[in-house]
């Protein structure tokens, strides 16, 4: 008997459960998505060259982007312009509407999609990395830029003979780093003029984020309650306060400024369910929460930032601030008030 393509498995599995997710659909047939979505007759392939495809972007209008990792989802809208492009990064700088950051060497992967959806053809872009994750998705939204989105298509294509992707499987979850002498850290946390600078600190001692966590000058880390989420997101809505909300995976980070409206639990997700912005995050998946206080030139930077099982950071807030001013007293009260796990400084 001829063993089922995996577009037919793909197509019985459809049948069977309709409603069924692209992404949770690769993982119930054993395959990266991406090897899933190359297999599909309303896919075409494209050249993963950011610097020629990602300045066309602008051309298309009004795009939804979807950016996840394994917990978290957030979905927000707007134009992809004010674009800067280097060889490894890029930066889309749009901070009420498209605001990303790009790690470009993990972009493996391109398709261009047409696909029935609830209200007629759904046009998008998709990206994935050397794993077969999805990076990001891009929705067309302005019909009268669908000859633009075409165009960009026909230009980018690749032969309809290009390899698909190997279907590999998720990459291992780092590993906690062998600490050595930390006697500095505290005192070079108290020395930080930079929110930014945070990272370079981890590299010299050779931290994770959550070991540093625990080795921070008393004050500046405390291990939040898991309810904390939805004390955060509810007091952010009822206040109308503007909040700063990044998540990513290893090839982007999309965030959202502004403040937030409906807050909404459905099922398993904690939920923002805005008309421009969507956040959804599983929440029991979630298995650190963190408060932090970061020394800057500017003041003290206040942040809420949440772990996974594999020890990855899949989400952080922030209270809206722009460079050389102070953080709000409200974001500074709000996460003040959330609810402690246990003490801080706790091993």
């Amino acid at each position: 008997m001829t063993t089922p393509t995996l577009l037919q498995r793909y197509q019985q599995l459809k049948q069977e459960q309709t409603h069924l997710r692209q992404r949770d659909a690769a993982s119930a047939l054993g395959v990266s998505e991406a090897a899933l979505v190359a297999c599909l007759p309303e896919s075409t392939p494209l050249q993963c060259q950011p610097a020629q495809l990602l300045p066309a972007l602008a051309a298309l209008g009004r795009l939804k982007s979807i950016t996840r990792n394994q917990v978290v989802v957030h979905e927000t809208q707007g134009v992809y312009g004010n674009l800067t492009l280097s060889e490894k990064t890029g930066l889309v700088l749009n901070p009420d509407g498209l605001d990303l950051r790009l790690f470009l060497s993990h972009w493996q992967y391109a398709y261009a999609l047409c696909q029935p959806g609830p209200h007629g053809l759904l046009h998008s872009l998709q990206f994935f990395d050397n794993q077969g994750e999805a990076i990001n998705k891009l929705y067309l939204l302005d019909d009268d830029k669908l000859p633009a989105w075409e165009k960009l298509v026909q230009s980018q294509r690749l032969p309809a003979d290009t390899p698909a992707p190997v279907s590999i499987g998720i990459a291992a979850p780092s590993q906690p780093v062998a600490v050595s002498d930390t006697s500095g850290f505290a005192t070079d946390w108290l020395a930080l003029q930079d929110v930014h600078h945070f990272h370079a600190l981890l590299k010299r001692y050779g931290l994770q984020r959550q070991q540093a966590f625990r080795l921070a000058p008393p004050g500046f880390a405390q291990r939040l309650h898991g309810t904390a989420l939805t004390a955060l997101l509810e007091g952010a809505a009822a206040s109308a306060l503007p909040i700063m909300a990044f998540v990513g995976n290893r090839g982007m980070v999309q965030i959202h400024t502004g403040p937030i409206q409906s807050v909404r639990r459905v099922g398993p997700w904690l939920n923002v369910l805005d008309p421009a912005f969507n956040l959804h995050i599983q929440e029991e998946a979630i298995t650190e929460l963190w408060l932090l206080r970061r020394p800057t030139r500017d003041g003290v930077i206040t942040s809420v930032e949440a772990f996974d099982g594999a020890g990855d950071s899949v989400l952080s807030f922030f209270g809206q601030r722009r460079e050389g001013e102070p953080e709000l007293p409200a974001w500074r009260a709000l996460a003040a008030s959330l609810p402690a796990q246990e003490a801080e400084h706790a091993a």
